[in-house]
């Protein structure tokens, strides 16, 4: 069962879903966007299309960023 929640997307392009920061692209800074997250990884939509899609981080405060967005 993945769990779902709203994020805001941050001036640095990325968003904090458990404690941990993942990327999205540049273009949705200051956006909502939806995070599904597994037990291995982290979907990211905004507009019911998916825009990143990242390895889930364990522990806490981690970052994940990729640049190919």
């Amino acid at each position: 069962m993945r769990e779902t929640a709203t994020v805001r997307v941050d001036s640095k392009a990325l968003v904090t879903v458990r404690q941990n920061r993942y990327s999205v692209p540049v273009a949705l800074a200051g956006l909502r966007v939806a995070a599904a997250v597994g037990a291995r990884g982290i979907a990211i939509s905004h507009g019911g299309e998916q825009v990143a899609s990242h390895e889930r981080l364990h522990g806490r405060f981690g970052t994940s960023a990729r640049l190919d967005h």
